[in-house]
């Protein structure tokens, strides 16, 4: 399996604190880059565990690794977030995003 490049990473983080600093979660305010990374790795269905806090109150998920993605599956994060931070206006701050939207809005 080929995993994720090192540009790939640095893209990865550099688009989750753009949404930490720009983008409210809807019924939970602003979030943290970790928990939007966990947010977005689900939302392309990654398997993922339910475990019971150690309080009882909770479930908590684990298995939201990226660390497991392909480079194509890495990518396809990658377009999910550029996406739902540009459908909610996020000023991105990697150059790559930047020259997407340029792209897309003039098309």
């Amino acid at each position: 399996m080929t995993q994720r490049s090192s540009d790939q990473n640095r893209r990865l983080w550099a688009s989750l604190q753009d949404l930490a600093t720009q983008v409210k979660h809807p019924q939970a305010g602003t979030l943290r880059k970790e928990v939007w990374k966990a947010l977005f790795v689900e939302q392309l269905h990654q398997e993922v565990d339910w475990y019971q806090s150690i309080d009882g109150q909770r479930m908590v998920p684990l298995g939201y690794s990226s660390s497991q993605l392909t480079k194509q599956q890495f990518s396809d994060l990658l377009h999910l977030i550029y996406a739902y931070g540009s459908e909610k206006g996020v000023q991105w701050s990697d150059p790559e995003f930047i020259s997407q939207g340029e792209q897309a809005r003039a098309a």
